[in-house]
C-alpha cells in the first residue's frame, strides 16, 4: 500500500530599505520600507489504494487521496485535500477523475508591491454622454452620485490619477476543482499517447485587480452605489468628473474557469534517428469573475478576450540523429477582443485582435559530452504585433513584439 507522511515548517521574510526620498510623497509612487514575514507549519499525507488488477473490464483500478493541514502565523488554519481514481477497463485506455480543494495565501508581491501612481489622458465615463442609459439601473446610480443626465461630455480628456499595486489587507483564496480525463495508448501504434482532460475550477475570495474601465462600470451597474467599487473612485464635487481611481489588488467574490486540454505525443525510431512530435491545445470554455454573487451586472467575462484566448495550440516536431538535432514548432492563438465587457463602440475597430501563428526553428549539434552548440530563428515568418492597445506591448509575453530574430547558444555541462 503506497503512502507517504510528512511535516514541514517554512518561514518567508521580506525586508526592503529604500532611499529616504522614495518613502515620502516627494515622488509620484512612494514606497515605504517593508519588514514582513509569514511562517507556516504543515502536516500532510497521501495514499494510493489498489482495488482491482488484471480482471475483465478492470485491467487496473486504483483510488488515491491526500490531505494537508496548515497553520499560518497570519491567517486561520487551512485544510486541503484531494480524492481521485484511475480506472483502466482494458490495456491502453485509462479514465481518471480528481476532486480537490486548495487554499492559496497571498504572496508578498500581492501584499506589498509598490502602489504605483499613473495618469490616463482620457476616460470613457459610464455616466457621460450616451453611456448614461447603457444598462438597467445605471441612470439611477449616476443620479445618486449627483451627476445629472447630459452634464458630462462623452470621453472627456481630463487627466485622471490611477493607483495600482499591493494590498496588505488581502485574505487567502480557496478553490474547488474537478478534473475528468482519459489517456489512450493504442497497442497497434507504439509510441503514441493521447490525453483529453476536462477541468472545472471554482475559486472563492479570489485575489485579483480590475481595469479602470471595469471599476467604473461596476460602480454604476450594480443595484446601488453602496459597493466597494464606487468607494475607490473619486470625483470632483463640482464638475463630477473622475479625478482618481484606486485599482489595488482585492479579494473578489468568486472566479469560475472551465475548459478542455488535449495532448498528443508520438515518438518513433526512423532510420538512424528518432522522431518526436507533439500537439498540445487548450479550449477555454469559461472564465469569469463574479464581483457580486447573484447579480449578473457585476459579472466580468474574460474567456475570448486578449488575456484568455478561446483557443491556444502548440505543434512540435523534432528529429535527432547522432550528434545532430533539428526542431520546428508552431504556436497558434485564436482571434480575440480587447474586452468582453464594454460596448462595441468603446474600442471601435481596435476591439478585434486577429489570430496569430508563430513558427520557430532550431538546430543543435553536440560537440562532445560537455558542449552543445545551438542555432535558431524565432518568429520565422516575421509576424508583426497587432497595433492595438495592450496587445502591441506583448500582452505579458503572449504575443511576439520583436519580429523575426536569430539566436545562438553554447551549453556547457559541468
Amino acid at each position: 500500500l503506497p503512502f507517504s507522511l510528512g511535516a514541514e515548517h517554512r518561514r518567508d521574510s521580506l525586508r526592503t530599505v529604500d532611499d529616504p526620498r522614495s518613502t515620502t510623497d516627494l515622488i509620484p509612487s512612494p514606497h515605504p520600507n517593508i519588514d514582513a514575514s509569514l511562517s507556516v507549519s504543515e502536516v500532510y499525507g497521501e495514499v494510493v489504494v489498489p482495488i482491482l488488477k488484471d480482471l475483465p473490464f478492470a485491467h487496473d483500478l486504483r483510488i488515491e487521496g491526500a490531505y494537508r493541514y496548515s497553520n499560518y502565523s497570519s491567517y486561520s488554519d487551512t485544510h486541503t485535500w484531494k480524492a481521485g481514481a484511475i480506472w483502466s477497463p482494458i490495456e491502453g485506455l485509462s479514465l481518471r477523475a480528481v476532486r480537490s480543494r486548495s487554499v492559496r495565501v497571498p504572496n508578498f508581491a500581492e501584499l506589498y508591491s509598490p502602489q504605483n501612481r499613473g495618469i490616463t489622458a482620457s476616460i470613457n465615463d459610464p455616466c457621460s454622454g450616451p453611456n448614461y442609459d447603457l444598462s438597467p439601473g445605471r441612470a439611477a446610480n449616476c443620479a445618486a452620485l449627483g451627476i445629472p443626465r447630459g452634464s458630462l461630455v462623452w470621453n472627456y480628456t481630463d487627466s485622471v490619477v490611477t493607483y495600482s499595486g499591493g494590498n496588505p489587507a488581502l485574505e487567502p483564496e480557496t478553490s474547488n476543482s474537478l478534473t475528468l480525463g482519459a489517456i489512450i495508448q493504442p497497442k497497434f501504434l507504439p509510441g503514441l499517447d493521447l490525453t483529453v482532460d476536462y477541468w472545472d475550477i471554482d475559486i472563492a475570495n479570489v485575489i485579483t485587480s480590475y481595469s479602470i474601465a471595469n471599476m467604473q462600470k461596476l460602480c454604476v451597474d450594480l443595484p446601488t452605489i453602496d459597493n466597494p467599487f464606487c468607494s475607490r473612485i473619486t470625483r470632483d464635487p463640482v464638475s463630477h468628473k473622475v479625478t482618481q481611481i484606486d485599482s489595488y489588488y482585492i479579494n473578489a467574490a468568486r472566479m469560475q474557469a472551465r475548459g478542455i486540454d488535449v495532448g498528443i505525443n508520438y515518438r518513433r525510431q526512423i532510420g538512424e534517428g528518432r522522431l518526436e512530435a507533439s500537439w498540445k491545445s487548450t479550449w477555454n470554455m469559461k472564465n469569469m469573475t463574479e464581483t457580486t454573487p447573484g447579480i449578473d451586472s457585476g459579472d466580468i467575462y474574460y474567456a475570448g478576450d486578449w488575456t484568455v484566448p478561446r483557443f491556444k495550440s502548440t505543434l512540435y516536431l523534432g528529429y535527432d540523429i547522432g550528434d545532430f538535432g533539428v526542431s520546428f514548432d508552431t504556436r497558434f492563438i485564436s482571434s480575440t477582443v480587447l474586452s468582453k465587457n464594454q460596448p462595441d463602440y468603446y474600442y471601435g475597430d481596435a476591439n478585434h485582435v486577429p489570430a496569430k501563428v508563430y513558427n520557430n526553428i532550431s538546430f543543435r549539434y553536440t560537440i562532445d559530452d560537455r558542449y552543445t552548440l545551438g542555432l535558431g530563428i524565432n518568429n520565422l515568418f516575421d509576424v508583426r504585433p497587432t497595433d492595438t492597445i495592450f496587445v502591441w506591448a506583448g500582452a505579458g509575453g503572449r504575443y511576439d513584439t520583436i519580429g523575426r530574430y536569430f539566436f545562438g547558444t553554447l551549453s556547457l555541462k559541468l
